[in-house]
């Protein structure tokens, strides 16, 4: 799930089902999201993942996300590290 404004896109959830990870699904769901966003002309992508998600963060990173700050106790009990991902020409 994500939105779109203008040159912003906003990533909300990627979620895959517990007995389904570790099978690329995420990466996928991932890959052809920012292929949508490329498409819209989005130059600047944003998401919070939870501190703990060590799983996704490191999928982010791969992708070529960059911490950029924390926002404290955003889920209730756990702080969300929020990232960024600046598209370059070809990119994905």
């Amino acid at each position: 799930v994500f939105w779109i404004v203008q040159e912003e896109a906003h990533i909300l959830n990627i979620a895959v089902r517990p007995e389904l990870r570790g099978k690329g699904i995420g990466k996928k769901l991932l890959e052809f999201s920012l292929g949508v966003m490329e498409e819209a002309g989005v130059v600047e992508v944003l998401l919070e993942v939870r501190r703990s998600n060590e799983a996704a963060t490191r999928m982010y990173e791969d992708f070529g996300f960059e911490e950029i700050f924390t926002r404290k106790d955003y889920y209730g009990d756990e702080d969300a590290v929020v990232m960024r991902l600046e598209f370059e020409e070809g990119l994905i």
